[in-house]
């Protein structure tokens, strides 16, 4: 019997995990439905969901480190965060909000870029780690770095189960950055660009603020090949069924193939973690109860090659 009531997400952060994922069965509670706006969805650059393209971020490596970061994103990041503390105080309002990235070497980035930040007292109600470590947790505000902005592919960002992770983890606002054009060449986010654009929840570097874009961005335009614009014409009709209402946390690697299996708890620290079969989200609790999850998950896309898992 598949559990398709949801109490975690506002409808607008359900909407395409719904569709695109679930065959469009999954629904929203009672209390879901029943809860108030935020204050600040006041705020156009605030809304509960949003994906901004920021086209100037470029990738990069550090070192030998197969991993990847991408300090305007990070810087971005930040910047969001800031405008929306700023808006929560001039209202009185206060939320948890969780910055979560793929990469490990953008997750070291964030903390560089947030540790002003994290040293006050609000930001005691931030949470920055990657998305591996993130399963089985939400926040009132999610607030995700893509990486990647090359004309080489996403790499493990195309994994769908780390991508339905991501997309499910905030309850009242979801906020993706990332390179619009190079995230299209995964046909899986190409799907998410077009229905943001469609839904017009798309907010390209013309229409984001100058405070918001980090000083010195003088990079080249950041468009890539025109070529990755036929995804977005391609994969309308296209989607990817999960026949789960929870990801397991195993199965799912890491960009380095690890010595062992590490999640990492608040904000990045390591410490070793074994992984769990019987482990489960939790988009079907309600106040904490726990709830049976689904557990065959497309299994297609698990076997596609035998590196899949691996970031190269």
């Amino acid at each position: 019997m598949l559990l398709s009531v949801q109490y975690r997400m506002h409808p607008q952060i359900r909407d395409f995990p719904s569709r695109y994922f679930y065959q469009g069965r999954l629904t929203d509670s009672e209390s879901v439905m029943k809860l108030a706006d935020e204050v600040y969805y006041k705020d156009p650059l605030l809304q509960p969901y949003g994906f901004f393209d920021i086209s100037h971020g470029r990738e990069s490596h550090k070192g030998g480190s197969v991993s990847y970061q991408n300090v305007h994103e990070a810087q971005f990041c930040l910047r969001l965060y800031e405008h929306l503390q700023k808006f929560l105080k001039l209202n009185f309002g206060k939320v948890s909000v969780g910055i979560i990235t793929p990469y490990k070497l953008q997750l070291k980035c964030l903390q560089r870029e947030f540790e002003e930040v994290m040293s006050t007292e609000e930001g005691k109600d931030i949470y920055i780690n990657t998305v591996d470590a993130f399963q089985g947790q939400e926040r009132d505000v999610i607030i995700m770095s893509c990486v990647r902005a090359s004309n080489h592919g996403v790499g493990f960002v195309a994994d769908i189960r780390r991508m339905n992770v991501a997309l499910t983890r905030a309850r009242r606002a979801l906020w993706v950055v990332g390179n619009a054009n190079a995230l299209v060449q995964s046909d899986d986010w190409a799907a998410l660009i077009k229905d943001s654009k469609s839904r017009k929840c798309f907010m390209d570097m013309d229409k984001i603020p100058e405070f918001l874009v980090p000083k010195g961005s003088s990079y080249p335009s950041g468009k890539l090949s025109s070529n990755n614009s036929r995804n977005l014409r391609t994969v309308g009709q296209r989607q990817r069924h999960l026949d789960i209402l929870a990801e397991p946390r195993s199965g799912m690697r890491s960009e380095e193939d690890e010595k062992c299996n590490t999640f990492l708890p608040r904000n990045g620290s390591c410490r070793n973690l074994k992984l769990t079969d019987n482990s489960s989200d939790d988009l079907g609790q309600s106040g904490g109860r726990s709830r049976e999850a689904i557990q065959n998950i497309n299994a297609k896309r698990q076997n596609t090659s035998g590196t899949f898992w691996r970031e190269t």
